[in-house]
Parts: C-alpha cells; sequence; structure tokens
C-alpha cells in the first residue's frame, strides 16, 4: 500500500440563530493524499473543499465570537426580499361620548347608565379625555330629585358611583326644572345643571365632536 500524508485542517461556519445570536461550528477534516502528490495539489484540494461547504454556512463580514449577538436577526435573504411594513390606518378618538336619550324614561336611563359602565369595564371610557355626557332635559330629570330616591334608587346609585368614578357627567335642563317648578337646589349632590339641555347636546356634537353611545 503507497505511503500516504495525513492532512488535517480546519473549516469554520457562522450560522444564524433565534434571537439574532450567531453560532460558531467548526468542523474538522482530513485528507490522505498519497506522498507523490505535491503540496500544490493538497492546497487546491483544502480549497476545492471549503468551497464545497460554503452553501451549508454564513460568512461574517467581521470576526464573531461563540454565542455573541450579532446583527442582521433575520436571515440575510430575508433583508434583500422583505417589504416595507405596512401602513396601518391611524383611529382617531372622539373627543367624547354622548348618551343618546330618545324616550326620556327612567327604563331607557338605566340601558345607557348601564352601557357606560359596560365602556367602563372595557377600558373605552378611559380612552377619551372627558367623562361621559348625560345631557337630561325631559320628564326624566326628577329621576334625581332628593325625595325620588327611593323610587329611583338603583338607577340613582348606579349614577353616583360611575360619577364619583369620573366615568360619567350628569346634567339636567334648567329650563326643564323651570317648567316642573322646582329648583336646583332639590337635585342630588352629583348632579350639574346647563341652561338649556337641547342646545348643549348641540353644542357636544356638532362644536366639540361628540359622539353618541
Amino acid at each position: 500500500m503507497p505511503r500516504q500524508h495525513a492532512v488535517v485542517g480546519l473549516h469554520f461556519l457562522y450560522k444564524p440563530v433565534l434571537g439574532g445570536r450567531v453560532k460558531l461550528h467548526i468542523i474538522r477534516y482530513t485528507l490522505l493524499i498519497p506522498r507523490r502528490v505535491t503540496r500544490r495539489f493538497v492546497l487546491i484540494s483544502s480549497l476545492l473543499l471549503s468551497s464545497a461547504l460554503a452553501p451549508w454556512c454564513v460568512i461574517a463580514e467581521e470576526p464573531v465570537g461563540l454565542d455573541q449577538p450579532s446583527a442582521p436577526s433575520l436571515p440575510m435573504a430575508s433583508y434583500f426580499n422583505a417589504l416595507p411594513p405596512a401602513q396601518l390606518p391611524r383611529i382617531e378618538l372622539p373627543s367624547g361620548y354622548l348618551a343618546r336619550i330618545e324616550l326620556n324614561s327612567s327604563k331607557e336611563l338605566g340601558h345607557a347608565l348601564q352601557r357606560a359602565e359596560i365602556l367602563f369595564r372595557e377600558g373605552t371610557a378611559l380612552r377619551v379625555s372627558e367623562p361621559l355626557a348625560f345631557v337630561l332635559h325631559g320628564p326624566e330629570v326628577a329621576i334625581f330629585f332628593r325625595e325620588n330616591y327611593e323610587e329611583y334608587k338603583s338607577i340613582v346609585d348606579l349614577a353616583a358611583r360611575l360619577s364619583a368614578l369620573d366615568v360619567i357627567d350628569v346634567r339636567v335642563c334648567r329650563t326643564r326644572m323651570g317648567v316642573l317648578g322646582r329648583s336646583p337646589t332639590v337635585l342630588l349632590p352629583f348632579v350639574g345643571t346647563v341652561p338649556f339641555g337641547p342646545a348643549e347636546v348641540e353644542r357636544l356634537v356638532d362644536d366639540k365632536k361628540f359622539v353618541y353611545f
């Protein structure tokens, strides 16, 4: 059997891993070369072997330590083929919310207060700068008279709790109270007043851009 040279070589591979890190792989190979083969042939053989391994490795432009962070964090091909992120439409929040009261009944007012509580629990009411507005200018203003507390206790208690949390702002029409022959002093402490309810509703919707809920 002809005598041979044993040529040992090392090949370094830099491969990207998750988290933008690069892991160093060292491949050790041995070439058995007959003694009569020239050193030039050995050098050429080593270069050919390195070229054969090249498709499976990513060569770093700068030396990178073992398991040290490296940029970019994505495979190189992803950067050449990546598309710019889509521009998401910007959602404009309203300036505030206004309770829609049309039937002027205690039942309707109770449902509106429950909706306000749901908006508060969901976090929607916290995204606007002002409390949810309740502008009452019908016969339902009597719900918030002190003498009617026992009759409308569940509604008043919910309204008082939401007012204390700064979730809602209840205001009644002084013009309506004048029609009823009552003074603002009969109102519960957390209830405010406006001169004319319909005009206040128009101001909130048209000027301040409140939306109904």
